[in-house]
């Protein structure tokens, strides 16, 4: 009886799962990390990283309804990475969309980076890897601040702030910066900038091409202008602003919309779902495109080449949307409006 209690006691308490590179005592985390984790080296170099870590990152995750936080510690020793060490807090569905994802981006770029890097740059980094409706908090953010934190003085500090206020500033810039500075040239060169042995303030202009104060004032105009007009951020997607769409020439063959999706992804299903549901949001979808379905877990080198850091994620023409909403949401960021279904006439009875 003994022996039957205590395997009953082992099946009934979760124990600590060991993956490649995570350790977590949540299935669904730890697999979660995994994907992120090849998702974020994707992204960035392009490619998976070359191995597995020498040590697994413990995970823990503390569960409860305040917004998500994260810390991931490690450090570094003559150009090594070790001692990993990821704390996440927040409820699961905030945990899987933001914080674990925002997390082992700062892990997988320590790995290619292996050095110390100014906190904007970091944190902004890492942002990039969050979900569409953070992406549009961090705009909001810095939207209503005033004042810039980041200056040609303050671009190579490695602490945060000392208020919470101004740390969540930084936040929201640094985020933003990252995001111009994609759209200048591409991601390897903002890497290449992280790996430099020098100051940001050296390297950035090096890299870029212009001096820092030009390069600020260029970010702070480009802001300005996206957040007055309503400009998409084709980098990394926005979920408020999309373009009207462009009239063009007709042309015979359909543009294709390629929806990259995952097995595991809610949205993912209910978008799905509705296709078969909805006679009418399929046909408005099939009369303006073709349809492609693409998973990030069986091509999760194509996904990072395309920049897929959340799905579910909608590419046509020149749009990039993130998220789904429900049919009509989905038709109207497309610029379309929903057709009636046609008719299925049966056939005459005998």
């Amino acid at each position: 009886m003994l022996r039957w209690a205590l395997l009953l006691g082992l099946s009934l308490h979760p124990q600590t799962l060991r993956a490649q590179n995570f350790i977590c005592s949540d299935l669904e985390l730890q697999h979660a990390a995994e994907v992120a984790r090849d998702r974020s080296a994707n992204f960035w170099s392009g490619h998976p990283l070359p191995g597995p870590w020498y040590q697994p990152c413990p995970i823990e995750w503390s569960g409860s309804q305040r917004s998500g936080q994260g810390v991931t510690r490690y450090r570094l020793a003559e150009g090594e990475v070790f001692g990993w060490q990821m704390t996440v807090l927040g409820d699961r569905n905030t945990v899987l969309r933001d914080v674990l994802p925002h997390e082992v981006d700062h892990a997988v770029r320590a790995s290619l980076v292996r050095r110390a890097l100014p906190r904007w740059l970091d944190e902004g980094c890492a942002s990039v890897a969050e979900s569409a409706p953070s992406h549009a908090q961090l705009r909001s953010q810095l939207r209503l601040s005033r004042r810039r934190i980041l200056t040609s003085e303050t671009i190579d500090a490695m602490s945060y702030p000392t208020s919470s206020t101004s740390t969540q500033q930084l936040y929201a810039e640094g985020f933003s910066l990252v995001e111009y500075l994609l759209l200048q040239r591409p991601r390897s060169d903002l890497l290449r900038v992280q790996q430099a042995e020098r100051p940001l303030s050296q390297s950035l202009p090096a890299v870029y091409q212009v001096e820092l104060p030009q390069l600020l004032a260029d970010w702070t105009n480009w802001e300005q202008s996206r957040l007055r007009v309503g400009t998409t951020c084709d980098c990394v997607g926005c979920p408020w602003h999309h373009p009207l769409p462009q009239a063009g020439p007709v042309v015979s063959e359909r543009p294709v919309l390629t929806v990259w999706s995952a097995s595991w992804c809610g949205p993912c299903l209910a978008f799905q779902q509705d296709l078969q549901r909805h006679p009418g949001f399929r046909q408005t979808l099939e009369k303006r495109f073709r349809i492609v379905m693409r998973d990030i877990d069986q091509q999760p080198r194509e996904s990072g080449q395309s920049g897929i850091l959340s799905v579910p994620v909608f590419l046509a023409d020149t749009r990039r949307i993130e998220g789904y909403q429900g049919p009509e949401w989905l038709l109207r960021e497309l610029g379309l409006t929903m057709t009636p279904p046609t008719p299925v006439h049966a056939p005459p009875s005998s």
